[in-house]
């Protein structure tokens, strides 16, 4: 949702925040901001737009020390200078940076500050006056102390980094659900809401544990529970420090990640295939009894998951079925300590996953994560988690990280049939190798023209194609913002036919051999009522006066991995329309990367 980000050191501060901002804008970019205590003062600078039009605008001394930034994706008012973070307390002693939602911000602002001007209309200025207001109200109060108090007046979500014109050395900070970590370098100190955001320096992060608050200055970091007692912070070394991601020759980040595709499917298998992997590190006794398998999660994660459902039911012959987190938690199946419910998020912060997983670990089931952060909320509430390899991933709509998604999902289907995945993986790893990027790119470049143009897409297929037309659709409007539908085929007669009409566009998936008569034959109907067709398929379709030039080149693979990668060329597809069209693939208008409000 936001990114934060904060630095105590002997550096400069500014150029130091600078980088960790830019490392996590990924998580919002309606606007930036950043402030420091200087000349007696607390400065704040603020921009509407990207981290990079923020410091190409202002000029900030290079002499301090001490600071703490924001990139915003809006949630509480609209998007404007006055509304960006960091914001500023009533009496100008506090500045404070926040991610997260406050649910009961109109009532703070109604009742305890009724008599407390406001500058703006968003949920985290609540924050900041509460603590000027317990210092004004009970001098005696510490600035730890007051933001104490404040945060047992706060319900929601919050993870914050605040300065204190009284202690100019220090940053204050606290969390609840929301994500946040702090880490150490040679007499620095950083702060971030992921390990990306801490600076290149950093040697040793810790994660701030759930419901905790404190302080770090130049001595040290000290953490305390909600009741006053000492959290010990066990710092661990950084394992890899990845500078910001680089487009390098690509023209925008998802360019570059789709790219990446077969390289982040290799890496993934082969953590899976070491003798020390994630699975075997996990006790026996967690796979034993297990009946049926809830695969539970949101957005793209969703559509890997009905590929890991659908294939663990054909592999593993277990019951399972997938569920929208955001549904789930508000009429759950029946689970109990024979169910394993599956918890798959790019991010590990999605907030309808994680009250998901607290749903079900209430009722009693076996919990396991899947997610690319394994320092992520999903990581530490999950009784397992497992890696999905794919790398830092920039740009908000999905690609690579959704095919390591189901990469981990088929292996973890193949390994709850009899404990052996070795062959599955083997078959993906050979099958990735062989993957022709350059042909793919050439053959959706065909169609981008014809898809760019249309009003409104229907996308139609059966069965695991059925799973692909979703994810295709998803990834189009995401980024282009072209209104379409995906639909399984046999169900176009049963009234989405009526839609139809002439120069309707039509993408029809078919992978699947058994399939082309049964699909097609409903596609056909669509074009007699003059939809204009384009097939997406590696089969032969003379035998249905199919004409070449209506055919996007599906990857030729085993048909039991087609969902693995035939989503590449839909994702190269809707790459190219976005840019086409002049849009910013990378950021889509009202995205944000980690959704974490629910």
């Amino acid at each position: 949702m936001c990114g934060i980000v904060g630095y105590l050191g002997k550096n400069d501060c500014v150029e130091n925040i600078k980088e960790g901002l830019l490392s996590v804008e990924y998580r919002g970019y309606d606007s930036a901001g950043i402030s420091y205590i200087h000349d007696g003062a607390i400065q704040i600078q603020k921009r509407v737009g990207s981290v990079a039009n923020l410091f190409d605008s202002i000029t900030c001394p290079t002499d301090t020390h001490c600071g703490i930034g924001h990139t915003r994706w809006a949630t509480h008012g609209e998007v404007c200078e006055k509304n960006a973070h960091p914001h500023i307390s009533f009496d100008n002693r506090f500045s404070l940076v926040h991610n997260g939602i406050i649910e009961n911000y109109a009532v703070i602002k109604d009742g305890i500050l009724k008599d407390i001007p406001f500058r703006t209309n968003v949920d985290t200025e609540s924050i900041v006056n509460l603590v000027a207001y317990f210092r004004i109200v009970n001098p005696k109060l510490s600035v730890l102390e007051a933001l104490c108090e404040t945060l047992k007046n706060l319900q929601g979500s919050y993870a914050v980094a605040m300065l204190a014109l009284d202690t100019p050395d220090t940053i204050y900070f606290a969390r609840k659900e929301s994500p946040l970590l702090i880490g150490k370098g040679d007499g620095e100190t950083f702060i971030s809401s992921d390990v990306l955001g801490l600076g290149k320096s950093c040697s040793e992060y810790v994660v701030v544990p759930n419901g905790v608050y404190g302080y770090i200055n130049k001595d040290e970091v000290k953490a305390f529970e909600e009741s006053g007692s000492d959290v010990c912070l066990e710092f661990k070394s950084m394992i890899s420090h990845s500078e910001r991601a680089q487009k390098g020759d690509n023209a925008h980040f998802m360019q570059k990640e789709i790219n990446e595709i077969p390289t982040v499917i290799e890496n993934t298998v082969k953590i899976y295939l070491n003798e020390d992997n994630p699975i075997s590190k996990v006790d026996k006794s967690f796979w034993q009894d297990i009946e049926k398998i809830e695969f539970i999660a949101c957005g793209t994660s969703y559509h890997a998951s009905m590929v890991g459902a659908m294939f663990t039911e054909d592999n593993a012959h277990k019951v399972a079925r997938t569920h929208l987190a955001s549904e789930f938690v508000y009429n759950p199946p029946l689970l109990n300590k024979n169910t394993l419910c599956v918890f798959v998020s790019q991010s590990g912060e999605t907030a309808d996953t994680l009250h998901a997983v607290r749903v079900a670990k209430e009722r009693g089931a076996k919990s396991l994560g899947i997610t690319n952060v394994m320092t992520s909320n999903l990581a530490s509430e999950c009784d397992v988690c497992l890696p999905i390899c794919a790398g830092v991933e920039v740009a908000v709509a999905s690609t690579k990280a959704y095919n390591a998604q189901v990469t981990v999902m088929m292996i973890l289907a193949d390994f709850l049939r009899d404990g052996d995945y070795k062959d599955i993986a083997e078959k993906i790893l050979s099958q990735a190798a062989s993957i022709d990027l350059d042909g793919m790119w050439a053959s959706a470049k065909k169609f981008v023209k014809r898809v760019a143009n249309s009003s409104s897409i229907y996308f139609v297929g059966r069965h695991m194609d059925y799973i692909t037309c979703l994810e295709s659709c998803l990834k189009l409007k995401e980024i282009s913002y072209i209104p379409c539908e995906a639909y399984a085929a046999g169900e176009l007669k049963h009234g989405t036919i009526a839609l139809v009409e002439d120069g309707t566009t039509m993408l029809a998936i078919v992978t699947e051999p058994k399939l082309i008569s049964k699909t097609l034959n409903i596609v056909e109907q669509a074009k007699a009522r003059g939809a204009k067709l384009i097939y997406f398929t590696s089969l032969n379709l003379k035998d249905f006066a199919v004409s070449e030039k209506d055919v996007m080149a599906a990857p030729k693979v085993d048909v039991e991995l087609s969902p693995l990668f035939s989503i590449i060329p839909m994702q190269m597809l809707s790459y190219m329309v976005s840019v086409y069209k002049g849009y910013n693939p990378d950021r889509p208008r009202n995205l944000a990367k980690s959704v974490t409000v629910e």
